[in-house]
């Protein structure tokens, strides 16, 4: 179950095309009435600052895109009080209500002592829900400086004064991942085996690794089916396909106003209900760029 945690943390040129969609992340969007074309990027959302490639030729599309569409303007999550407000287990238990006394006492110690240098506690965070916690400590494993693709396409379309904007609104966005307390109960068994078992931080390093590997390779469709292998059904139709599905219209109305760059988490683009796929049935062409 761990292998998935940084899946769902971190998601989202070659000649070679496969028989489906094409080794590629960029895609132009034309046809079905467009009079110019829109591009579709996939992006990984946590990724060492020196892996980061962006082409001179991407670079220029988000520069003369019109709009730009992260899934959500990160920019709306930068309110402390609210991003605080959020990660609040709204039942009002407290964080060590879901484990033994034991356990808490060793998830306190090694979460102390990874973050010790931030001079952070876990004490601090008692009111959090543990899916909360969870980004505090898998970053902590890969020994890099982080950013994230969106952040990098943010800065280059903040340069040029291109609008930035969300699929979905943080808002919405947080309404996908409402959570049940069985639910709770599995991230808090999470967060106790990943702070806990040195061999469960392996394992989800090296799924990071494979995840990151394949982004690399651009093959959608493998790293589509790769995500969805790890993730159970129910995940997979919320944060996924539900979501794509919302997208769709619309990626539909906003293209028809000038050249929009979407760009979203790369796991978004692949399979029968993947944002390429669907727009293709909606009767727009999907090229790609290479």
């Amino acid at each position: 179950m761990l292998k998935k945690l940084f899946i769902l943390y971190i998601l989202g040129t070659f000649q070679v095309l496969s028989a489906q969609t094409g080794n590629s992340l960029l895609w132009e969007i034309s046809g079905n009435g467009l009079t110019t074309p829109s591009y579709l990027y996939g992006t990984i959302h946590q990724v060492c600052k020196e892996s980061v490639v962006i082409s001179d030729k991407f670079e220029n599309i988000i520069k003369n895109a019109d709009r730009v569409y992260l899934e959500i303007n990160f920019d709306e999550i930068h309110n402390d009080f609210q991003a605080h407000y959020d990660s609040f287990n709204k039942s009002g238990k407290k964080l060590n209500s879901y484990f033994t006394k034991e356990e808490y006492q060793i998830l306190e110690k090694n979460f102390n002592k990874k973050h010790k240098s931030l001079k952070i506690t876990l004490s601090q965070f008692s009111d959090y829900k543990p899916d909360k916690i969870l980004p505090m400590i898998l970053p902590r494993l890969i020994t890099c400086k982080l950013t994230s693709y969106e952040e990098e396409i943010s800065r280059i379309a903040k340069k040029a004064k291109k609008p930035i904007l969300g699929i979905e609104s943080y808002d919405e966005h947080n309404s996908f991942e409402e959570e049940s307390d069985s639910t709770i109960k599995m991230e808090a068994q999470r967060l106790f085996t990943i702070l806990s078992d040195e061999k469960a931080s392996s394992d989800a390093l090296e799924t990071y690794n494979t995840t990151f590997n394949l982004y690399q390779s651009q093959d959608v469709e493998k790293l589509y089916n790769f995500v969805k292998e790890k993730n159970s059904p129910e995940e997979n139709y919320k944060l996924l396909d539900f979501r794509n599905k919302l997208w769709i219209p619309r990626i539909e109305k906003q293209s028809k106003s000038g050249t929009i760059l979407y760009a979203v988490g790369a796991a978004h683009l692949g399979g029968e209900n993947g944002v390429i796929n669907l727009l293709k049935q909606r009767g727009f062409t999907l090229k790609p760029v290479l």
